[in-house]
């Protein structure tokens, strides 16, 4: 292959109404030694994270994609542990753009720390119930922010189990963690994701014995808003076999849960119909892998638009991205992403884009990004309650008495502005002090965009009894969106 500078690799296809054209970017360019275990994500600003295991025992490096320019690497400060067998990551972005990121020595130890404007936040070691066991960690978000972790971890006994945690919004590290496999069978590869509902799902690797062989199923847990379990399905059983390497996303859009695995040399799916409450029978996905003796069949499924999108290794090690049709319900044919071996990579479902960080196979392996048009889709609008909202006490004299005021000021969320959000008015609620929340109805609705003050004169004393917040009300998409309050 050609070397010009950076590592440019044109494949154009046309498959279907999916096509791609690649281009390399050499993300561990001068880093030496073996770079591998990329991880990769993307907020709405359109800002990047990459990060990766390095090759000499400086933990983990990561790069920083702004204004169109890739950081130089760099290690991400301060970790705690720099040495040791780095295996698995994942990233995800909350409402604010920051990064979440989560990564893995495996059979050891997760990290958990958080990345905005360049800056990160000390690593911390993620304090599971029971050891880790290493090999998948995945990491969603909800509506709220609060963060959801699966992984699998070994408590006293032989058997392994898939283990969730939380982390709310405001939190520094994952508690409330429970055991959703607490049987006598082992369990692994847990993976997660979250609806628009926010409902959780988890996939994850089951095992079934006292039958003539040992079966190792496709499973999938349904927790509702409440962390309560909803359902549980056995999505691989009329397979049986050994069915490795499970992931599983949610595609809000069409309410479809794409449930993926490994099996007998090949890559599967199975999709569940929220609206009719159905599964689909089992597919092939179109790519074909045997069973490498480090078991790096790995995969990984992401949902855009009406769609979603397979990213996976055929068995000489070339990756292939698989497009799942959601007007027509099925897989489409395979694309080649990359014309030489791989060893791990991962994607991630931008605006619009679809964003690829894989590693090469031959030593000293090296980190490379790519990226290709995938399905259109509205950016996610969101609007934010006003920030700096002060109240300044003054007494309004008249000619027989005063009467106190409550002048109350704020400032538009700079989140609006950045985003050009057109607020078409402000909702001002007040509480006492001596409430922990507002209440639903405003205190004063409809305050004009262009107004940031507004006069309180109803109850007003001499003694600051209230709370204050605004709200932001903006048209978007044809209906009005108000913000939520923020504590």
């Amino acid at each position: 292959m050609r070397k010009i500078g950076l590592w440019i690799l044109f494949l154009i296809f046309s498959v279907n109404a999916f096509s791609a054209d690649f281009t390399l970017t050499h993300l561990s360019n001068g880093e030496p030694s073996n770079n591998r275990y990329p991880g990769i994500g993307e907020n709405e600003k359109g800002e990047r994270l990459v990060i990766w295991r390095s090759g000499n025992n400086r933990g983990m490096l990561f790069t920083y994609f702004k204004d169109g320019i890739w950081s130089s690497p760099a290690p991400i400060p301060h970790q705690p542990k720099t040495d040791g067998v780095y295996l698995g990551s994942d990233i995800v972005v909350d409402s604010a753009d920051r990064f979440h990121v989560v990564w893995e020595l495996m059979d050891d130890l997760v990290y958990y720390a958080t990345f905005k404007d360049g800056v990160w936040t000390n690593p911390v070691k993620v304090p599971w119930p029971a050891r880790y066991e290493g090999f998948q960690i995945s990491l969603d978000i909800r509506s709220d922010d609060e963060l959801v972790i699966v992984a699998t971890c070994k408590y006293e006994r032989k058997y392994k189990d898939i283990t969730i945690g939380y982390l709310e919004k405001g939190e520094t590290n994952f508690s409330r963690f429970k055991n959703l496999t607490d049987d006598k069978e082992s369990s692994s590869s847990a993976a997660v994701a979250v609806d628009d509902k926010d409902h959780i799902w988890v996939a994850y690797k089951g095992e079934v014995f006292g039958q003539a062989e040992e079966i190792l199923e496709t499973c999938l847990f349904h927790l509702d808003q409440d962390n309560a379990l909803v359902d549980f399905t056995e999505v691989s059983e009329e397979q049986g076999g050994w069915a490795f390497l499970q992931w599983v996303a949610v595609n809000d859009n069409t309410s479809l849960v794409m449930v993926t695995w490994w099996l007998r040399g090949g890559f599967y799916s199975r999709w569940y119909n929220q609206s009719t409450e159905t599964w689909s029978p089992i597919h092939s996905i179109g790519v074909n892998s045997e069973r490498h003796p480090d078991f790096s069949m790995w995969s990984k499924v992401v949902a855009q638009g009406n769609d979603f999108y397979f990213l996976a290794k055929d068995s000489s090690h070339h990756l292939y991205i698989v497009k799942f049709n959601g007007e027509t319900q099925a897989w489409e044919t395979p694309i080649l992403v990359y014309d030489e071996p791989t060893v791990y990579f991962d994607i991630y479902p931008a605006l619009g884009n679809l964003l690829i960080a894989f590693c090469t196979r031959e030593g000293p392996t090296q980190v490379y990004f790519t990226s290709l048009a995938g399905t259109p889709e509205a950016p996610k609008i969101r609007v934010k309650s006003a920030v700096n909202v002060r109240v300044e006490p003054s007494i309004e004299r008249s000619f027989f008495r005063g009467l106190w005021i409550n002048h109350v000021t704020w400032e538009n969320n700079p989140y609006n502005v950045e985003r050009n959000v057109t607020i078409d008015y402000f909702n001002l609620y007040r509480k006492l002090k001596t409430e922990t929340t507002y209440g639903s109805t405003p205190h004063q609705a409809n305050i004009p965009a262009s107004q940031l003050y507004f006069d309180d004169k109803d109850g007003i004393q001499a003694t600051l009894l209230h709370d204050y917040a605004v709200t932001c009300v903006a048209t978007i998409n044809g209906e009005q969106v108000e913000s939520e309050i923020e504590y």
